[in-house]
């Protein structure tokens, strides 16, 4: 396994470098680390329960946002900053983030440190997970969330077609993917559809 991360564009990059002068006192200073920041996707329940068995998440998943990191000074803490688009109207999927955009929120603490943690330590031990999963070959680091279903996660993408896709939950409720650090994309979807229809069917879901 070799993580390969996609570059922002420079006005991701201007936009989270002014968001984080301009934002409140933190108590400490933080450093934009490029090496970091990461695609943010967003998966919804109804798209999920309308999945067809054994597809992957491409067709659904949208780009919503840049997560930028900024680390501490000492090292052990970081803040993480959300670039948005300024405007709605419908772009290419590989045009999301071409035009204006903004930092819309600034965030950080203990949940955030421990996510900075696993990604230093996935890094680390790539041979380890490579050998471990046998998931070898390039993938491009992005961040999943699933916020009808509390899930976040790293969605590790295969540069290679038609290779399998891996998952690093990183907060999650659901005990089906608590029992493994990596998840198979195969596996993962499984998973997720699920509890996506089970959520569907509640009554109290709105």
């Amino acid at each position: 396994m070799a993580l390969k991360l996609k570059q922002p564009g420079p006005n991701i990059i201007g936009a989270f470098s002014q968001g984080l002068t301009e934002s409140p006192d933190l108590g400490e200073s933080f450093v934009p680390n490029s090496a970091y920041h990461l695609p943010s996707y967003t998966l919804s329940l109804k798209d999920l329960n309308n999945l067809p068995n054994s597809q992957g998440i491409d067709s659904i998943a949208r780009l919503v946002a840049w997560q930028c990191v900024a680390i501490s000074e000492d090292q052990q803490h970081l803040a993480v900053g959300e670039v948005t688009t300024l405007h709605k109207a419908p772009r290419p999927s590989d045009h999301v983030f071409d035009g204006p955009v903004r930092m819309t929120c600034l965030s950080h603490g203990e949940i955030l440190n421990n996510a900075y943690t696993k990604a230093k330590d996935l890094h680390d031990r790539q041979p380890q997970l490579t050998e471990q999963y046998k998931c070898d070959g390039d993938f491009e680091p992005r961040v999943l969330r699933i916020p009808g279903l509390l899930i976040t996660a790293f969605w590790l993408k295969s540069d290679a077609q038609g290779k399998q896709d891996w998952v690093v939950p990183l907060h999650t409720k659901i005990d089906d993917l608590t029992a493994k650090e990596v998840y198979g994309m195969d596996e993962f979807v499984t998973i997720i559809k699920r509890a996506a229809a089970d959520c569907l069917a509640s009554p109290i879901f709105d």
